[in-house]
């Protein structure tokens, strides 16, 4: 039961971050081919979020 709630929270927790790279970082689409490139767009959708995140801080 506890292990549900601390599950539900982390959740919780990530959704809006998940939401803003799809809408902000275009993570949407994937333009790069194969697994290979879903590992690339990965990359630079949280590079450039993160770089985002220390550029406003």
């Amino acid at each position: 039961m506890l292990y549900n709630r601390v599950l539900s929270q982390k959740k919780q927790d990530i959704e809006p971050v998940i939401g803003h790279a799809k809408s902000d970082h275009r993570l949407s689409r994937n333009f790069y081919k194969g697994l290979f490139g879903d590992g690339i767009n990965v990359l630079l959708a949280a590079a450039a979020f993160n770089f985002k995140k220390k550029m406003n801080s």
